[in-house]
């Protein structure tokens, strides 16, 4: 729901501008910096989760990272280095997966933002469910 209603909202300022309407689901065109920096944040949650099953980054992070990605995502980055390790013991080729996932989505990213506006700060929650939404319907499929 909230995610639908960010995306109202941005289609309608979009609209406004003369820009492209935002996609339903995932948008794996999408470049805009707020957006793919979502993506990531929901792909390195996706592998903490799957590393430890514990209290996941977003309640420690995912705020800051919305509004501050490039004082967040170093922190964030090293985290998933060490679950990728740990997950990579028991699950090598799903810690592969989250790894891949992860590389994909940064080559994207070209600076992480100093701040993003109102509107980025949107695409980046967009961003980031639409990756989870992609990820459930990839292992409902499975």
């Amino acid at each position: 729901m909230r995610a639908a209603i960010i995306k109202a909202y941005l289609n309608r300022l979009n609209e406004n501008n003369n820009h492209k309407k935002l996609d339903i689901m995932l948008d794996k065109e999408n470049q805009n910096q707020g957006y793919l920096c979502g993506r990531l944040f929901a792909v390195l949650e996706n592998l903490q989760y799957a590393a430890n099953k514990q209290d996941s980054i977003r309640s420690s992070y995912m705020n800051a990272a919305s509004s501050t990605p490039s004082t967040v995502f170093s922190t964030v980055l090293k985290l998933s280095n060490s679950h990728y390790a740990k997950l990579a013991k028991e699950k090598k080729g799903l810690a592969n997966f989250f790894d891949n996932q992860k590389k994909e989505i940064i080559v994207l990213i070209q600076n992480f933002p100093n701040t993003l506006s109102l509107e980025d700060q949107g695409r980046f929650f967009l961003g980031y469910y639409h990756q989870k939404a992609h990820r459930e319907n990839q292992e409902t499929e499975e």
